[in-house]
């Protein structure tokens, strides 16, 4: 495994987004491929340690004892991310990098088992206190569209939760998060570019908020 950085320019802006991916390589017959294991958000640590950071995830999900000691912010770091991991259970293939390929096995029918556990136990405690201080209806004065309102939610609450890049905060909503139950809405509807536009938004109005926020 190891840590990747990616660059995005916003079409919207000239503001260019950068976040950071766990990716492992692979081998098939058409040659090498890479997984994108996680999405990290925008990591803040120095380049030099993301090699440190990646081979501490993977001891952890395979549940290897390290032999020396690391850093305690990548050591909290690496349990949080593996922990992600472990909940997800789920490997993205690089859309960018990767041919469409067939792959098929023989499945006993009758032992297949689904699931689509989400969590929602932090999102409920967020989002109460988030009606309490009566933003959805600060957000609703300020012009924000119910589009725009479950948004600015949803960011607000994805950066309190699982801190990271809107992109990071966007696949946390689909895969892991209960949200949009919460919202009675389904955030497959929504796109990843109206996180971005709702992002700007609430940059827009920050000091209306903050100062909404004080009085409050």
């Amino acid at each position: 495994m190891y840590i990747k950085e990616i660059k995005k320019k916003n079409k919207y802006s000239d503001k260019i987004f950068v976040y950071h991916r766990l990716v492992e390589s692979y081998r098939t017959p058409k040659g090498p491929r890479q997984r994108i294991i996680l999405n990290l958000g925008t990591l803040t640590i120095p380049e030099e340690q993301w090699k440190m950071l990646a081979d501490r995830i993977e001891e952890i999900i395979h549940k290897q004892n390290r032999l020396f000691n690391i850093p305690e912010e990548i050591e909290k770091l690496a349990q949080h991310y593996a922990s992600l991991i472990v909940d997800n259970k789920s490997v993205e293939v690089d859309s960018e990098i990767k041919e469409e390929e067939e792959n098929f096995h023989e499945v006993d029918i009758n032992t297949i088992e689904t699931s689509n556990v989400k969590m929602i136990g932090g999102e409920y405690l967020s989002y109460s206190y988030l009606k309490k201080l009566k933003l959805d209806e600060l957000f609703k004065k300020l012009g924000f569209t119910k589009y725009e309102q479950d948004i600015a939610i949803w960011l607000i609450v994805g950066r309190l939760l699982n801190p990271g890049s809107e992109l990071s905060t966007y696949e946390w909503g689909l895969k892991i998060s209960g949200m949009d139950e919460l919202l009675n809405t389904n955030f497959k509807n929504y796109s990843l570019s109206g996180l971005y536009r709702t992002s700007e938004l609430l940059y827009k109005n920050k000091d209306k908020i903050e100062k909404y926020l004080r009085e409050e």
